[in-house]
């Protein structure tokens, strides 16, 4: 390309999602070396794999290289007090992606690259994607001139990259809206064929979750480790200070068992088929026998009017008592 004098070395923010894809595709269509960076983290929905996961098999496909970044304990005050507010639900979309670019563009500044790019799109999404947020954003980051967002750039301001001549606008676009189609179809044309449905993969904007951090930031605070529990299983507020997390499968089961520590109380039945359950907080005797019959109202003793052996254990401590299965007027009082 004119005015190109040496190899230009690119950061792209990659989700896994088909618009953050499509901003490697395009960058690496003209010839810049990319570097993939990708968020890790609590807030990722599912059971997160750094090491299978989409961003993961998108960048070896390209044959680039992937720079991963956990979400830290900093996030915190990100998630309690947004300066920018939220979104619908618990989403402080703005507020996060100053976040998340600040830190690309330490590591830009570290690492020796040109520039960062991303895969937003004017207009997607009406927090973060309108253009005064986009501008602000920029700002707000340090990353002014040096932020470039190859599917809409054609409607923004020119960025360094590009008058330099680093980056040929002209081969850039100007998508806008909420509309996929156009995106679908470049995907087409820049081979672009491994991408997830447009749901979304963050958690602070699930209902669900929203109302189970709510939850957790009036009764408990929210830490990172505590935020691990809000996405397994069935939550079930005992008591002002107890709450309980019942396994739906043995998936959930084997994922409790991971993360439960020596502070938690762990219940399982001691001779049926049924979940594990996790007693955070400062339990009482009746917490536990409430959260015990829980556990077997989910259990094979569901229905039955049999009394189950539960056991829990404590610090290594284990011990039996007897309950009944839980009605549904329980259940349906409780769940979070």
């Amino acid at each position: 390309m004119a005015g190109k004098t040496e190899k230009i070395r690119a950061l792209v923010m990659i989700s896994g999602g088909l618009d953050s894809s499509l901003a490697a595709r395009i960058l690496q269509e003209q010839g810049i070396e990319i570097e993939a960076v990708h968020f890790t983290g609590v807030i990722h929905a599912g059971v997160y794999n750094e090491y299978n996961s989409r961003a993961r098999r998108f960048a070896d496909k390209l044959g680039i290289k992937l720079t991963t970044f956990r979400i830290e304990d900093d996030f915190i005050k990100v998630l309690t007090n947004p300066s920018y507010g939220y979104g619908s639900n618990f989403n402080p979309c703005v507020d996060c992606r100053i976040y998340t670019l600040k830190r690309v563009g330490e590591y830009m500044r570290r690492s020796g690259a040109s520039f960062i790019a991303t895969g937003e799109v004017m207009g997607q999404r009406p927090m973060s994607q309108r253009k005064p947020m986009l501008d602000l954003v920029e700002k707000e980051t340090g990353l002014t001139g040096y932020l470039l967002r190859p599917l809409c750039a054609k409607l923004l301001k020119p960025t360094i990259p590009e008058e330099k001549g680093w980056v040929d606008r002209e081969k850039l676009y100007d998508i806008s809206g909420r509309s996929r189609r156009p995106q679908m179809e470049l995907a087409k044309k820049l081979g672009v064929t491994d991408y997830p449905a447009p749901a979304g993969g963050c958690l602070l904007t699930d209902p669900i979750f929203t109302i189970r951090l709510k939850d957790l930031l009036k009764h408990e605070g929210l830490t990172m480790e505590a935020m691990h529990f809000l996405k397994v299983g069935r939550h079930f507020r005992l008591s002002e200070n107890t709450k309980a997390i019942v396994g739906r499968d043995q998936d959930d089961n084997s994922r409790l068992e991971e993360i439960v520590t020596d502070k938690e109380i762990m219940l399982k039945l001691k001779d049926i088929p049924g979940p594990i359950t996790v007693l955070k907080g400062q339990p009482t005797d009746q917490d536990i026998e409430k959260a015990g019959a829980i556990t077997a109202h989910y259990s094979k003793a569901k229905g039955e009017g049999s009394v189950s052996m539960v056991k829990y254990r404590a610090g290594g401590e284990e011990a039996c008592f007897s309950v009944k299965p839980a009605g549904e007027k329980v259940i349906a009082e409780c769940k979070i």
